[in-house]
């Protein structure tokens, strides 16, 4: 099970930087803010020192809000999920939600399963 976990976290943290990627491809000028911002949580949180923390944490979300980040990424997930099937599963993916099935995803509705042993195509629906 921790080995599962600990493949699932991966995946999932190598999505959300190439999500995250994309995102600021579209809008570069939120790359330094939000960047800064991330830094200076990261940096107080190694570092143990409550009061920084707090600041930091504070200045984070002044920054997402300031810059209408939040907005921002809505917009940007709505556009990406209506051109990509792809992209709309990466995003339940990354949030968790599994209850999408097999033609959701391109690369499974075109049989790339075909070659797997039948005891896995069983609980695939093939």
């Amino acid at each position: 099970m921790k080995r599962a976990l600990e493949a699932y976290l991966t995946t999932v943290q190598a999505l959300f930087d190439l999500y995250m990627e994309e995102f600021f491809l579209e809008h570069p000028s939120l790359k330094g803010p939000c960047a800064e911002a991330a830094q200076q949580v990261d940096l107080s949180c190694r570092e143990h020192m409550q009061q920084e923390m707090l600041k930091a944490q504070q200045n984070m979300l002044a920054t997402l809000e300031t810059n209408k980040v939040l907005k921002m990424m809505a917009e940007f997930y709505q556009k990406k999920e209506t051109q990509t099937s792809l992209f709309k599963f990466v995003r339940h993916y990354i949030d968790g939600n599994f209850g999408f099935n097999k033609n959701q995803i391109p690369f499974c509705a075109t049989g790339v399963d075909h070659d797997l042993p039948p005891w896995h195509r069983m609980g695939s629906g093939s």
